[in-house]
């Protein structure tokens, strides 16, 4: 059974890489297959960040496809979102989605992320510039489109259509992930 992960993005994506590598080590082990990939513009994959929208990331996720259906998609933060979009978009080609701790509300996600980037900049000293065609979020040109777009999710009326589970993803020197993996395999057999 092929599954498509969606990770997330910014810090969340880097916060998060030993659970996406320990999740597809435990797909393995249950003879399932997940597959990882990066957008474009995002990890090892070819384009600059400043482009993506949206629209670019279910575009990507889309591409992944292929000719099987249906399939499988697992989702992080902002690929849970994502993901819930494409499974809308796609209904008859995406057979099963989990979606853990998807951004259901934009505003108070943008929100976090302008809180946090305003407590780097003033603990480094950085004045952020009007000037510039982009917004620094944790490192990333992030195009105004791609903030607007992130603020305008409302997606609080399908929360009772996805399994939806909740673990925390911010800085953890040690966090167990057992129970989060076990659910995740719970809803892979189910």
């Amino acid at each position: 059974m092929r599954w498509i992960y969606c990770h997330p993005l910014f810090d969340e994506r880097k916060f998060s890489h030993r659970f996406s590598y320990l999740l597809s080590q435990a797909f393995d082990e249950q003879g399932h297959r997940l597959e990882r990939f990066d957008y474009a513009g995002t990890g090892d994959n070819r384009g600059d960040f400043s482009e993506v929208t949206l629209e670019s990331l279910g575009s990507d996720l889309a591409n992944r496809f292929g000719h099987e259906t249906p399939l499988n998609l697992i989702g992080l933060r902002i690929g849970a979102t994502v993901a819930i979009n494409t499974r809308n978009k796609f209904p008859d080609r995406v057979n099963k989605l989990i979606a853990i701790e998807p951004v259901l509300n934009g505003k108070k996600y943008v929100d976090h992320l302008f809180r946090k980037q305003r407590i780097k900049d003033m603990m480094s000293g950085v004045v952020p510039s009007e000037e510039l065609s982009y917004t620094n979020i944790e490192g990333f040109k992030t195009h105004p489109l791609l903030i607007q777009q992130l603020q305008n999710i409302n997606l609080s009326d399908q929360d009772d259509a996805i399994n939806h589970l909740t673990p925390f993803w911010e800085r953890i020197s040690k966090i167990d992930y057992q129970p989060i993996l076990q659910k995740v395999l719970h809803y892979v057999h189910h």
